[in-house]
């Protein structure tokens, strides 16, 4: 799926202050991509499922099971370990369709499953008060 989505992720890690940021980049990062999966259209389930969260590369794989619950998907992401230590994380969703649904095509459910996420996340970072 193409696109390119920014976080600031560094001004969360400097709001974090002493805590442990490695697991609060880990929980950010997967609260992110759990929003994408819930905001998902599910028809089959195969777009859901086929959310990936990377470090350093693009993941551009497609071929997790189908997945309309939602559940596996956000117990079993792949590259959900690996977070913790990154700067830098790849969220991607190589199904053919994946670009089409996210500018609007999906019937089911409303545009946008990725972008209003980061939004939604980069406020979230810009509020955050260091908890």
């Amino acid at each position: 799926m193409a696109g390119n989505y920014t976080i600031q992720i560094d001004r969360f890690i400097k709001k974090v202050k002493g805590k442990n940021i490695p697991e609060a980049i880990q929980g950010a990062a997967l609260h992110l991509l759990g929003g994408v999966v819930d905001d998902t259209p599910v028809d089959t389930g195969l777009l859901r499922a086929n959310w990936r969260i990377t470090v350093g590369a693009p993941d551009l794989s497609e071929d997790s099971p189908a997945d309309p619950s939602k559940n596996y998907t956000k117990s079993n992401l792949p590259g959900k370990n690996k977070i913790a230590s990154a700067l830098k994380l790849f969220i991607t969703n190589n199904v053919e369709y994946a670009e089409a649904v996210e500018n609007g095509s999906s019937k089911i459910a409303p545009a946008l499953m990725l972008e209003k996420n980061v939004s939604r996340f980069n406020q979230f970072i810009k509020d955050f008060k260091g908890r």
